[in-house]
């Protein structure tokens, strides 16, 4: 997403040092299901547990099964990272689990011990991504600012948000989060999954790095869904509105000094 040129708000704006309209997005999306490429993910996974691939084991991580995703390193060092005038984007915003599936890791036949791995593969990946933080920040990197500063910039975990069973029978809010039935999917293991987040980025290791558990809310809204499933949120329903209301105001005033 760019700024518009022609927009009438332009020359109430200030911009950093080398901002280019035409080239400087504002926002960029990609879609990574799992934060970590699947040869990546096969790599640490023959690393952690050897003997999975003792001969005649015959163990296979995934299933063929549609799945996508990049390696950290296309989508932090490579694009997030990026200086002026192609980059300068202050926090990158992930969330995962939904896909973290025995379907998906076919060499899992329970989601305990998938579960586990998710955990061994998320503190791989904050590894990753707090080591190239920390080198961006000191190499001179940074969110450049109008004034010419630079600020350290940061990556934002938020809570994966599970589906609502029958969700189309629902035509309002939930005074309680709804109990799952059927647990599709991983839908009933969602919020181990955050768990897992939470407690690694309790640490002080990962300072960049922050777990936002802000799922309640959509959590109350069953009747919030597209038409055509139960677990993508609409647009207009507040939920997505909301995050977005709560995310800008924490990195704005809690971790950007009301810059």
């Amino acid at each position: 997403m760019y700024l518009n040129p022609s927009s009438p708000v332009l020359p109430t704006l200030r911009y950093p040092p080398g901002f280019n309209i035409s080239t400087t997005p504002l926002v960029t999306f990609r879609r990574v299901d799992l934060l970590l490429s699947t040869s990546e993910l096969e790599v640490l996974h023959r690393e952690k547990h050897p003997d999975a691939y003792d001969d005649g084991n015959n163990f296979t991580l995934f299933s063929d099964e549609a799945v996508w995703t990049l390696s950290p390193t296309t989508y932090i060092e490579d694009l997030f990272l990026l200086p002026l005038p192609y980059g300068n984007y202050a926090n990158l915003i992930v969330s995962t689990a939904g896909h973290w599936t025995t379907s998906m890791f076919s060499g899992y036949p329970t989601i305990d011990g998938l579960i586990s791995f998710f955990a061994e593969a998320m503190h791989a990946w904050a590894s990753h991504t707090q080591l190239a933080l920390s080198h961006d920040s000191d190499s001179g990197g940074g969110v450049l600012l109008p004034n010419g500063q630079k600020k350290k910039r940061h990556v934002l975990v938020r809570a994966y948000l599970p589906g609502h069973e029958d969700c189309h029978t629902h035509r309002t809010p939930a005074a309680q989060i709804p109990p799952m039935k059927w647990n599709w999917y991983n839908w009933g293991n969602i919020p181990e999954f955050n768990h897992v987040f939470e407690d690694l980025l309790a640490s002080p290791s990962f300072p960049n790095i922050h777990y936002l558990p802000i799922d309640r809310p959509a959590r109350l809204r069953p009747d919030a869904h597209a038409t055509g499933d139960c677990l993508h949120i609409i647009a207009g329903a507040g939920v997505l509105e909301g995050w977005t209301e709560y995310v800008w105001h924490y990195t704005t005033w809690f971790l950007g000094g009301g810059e």
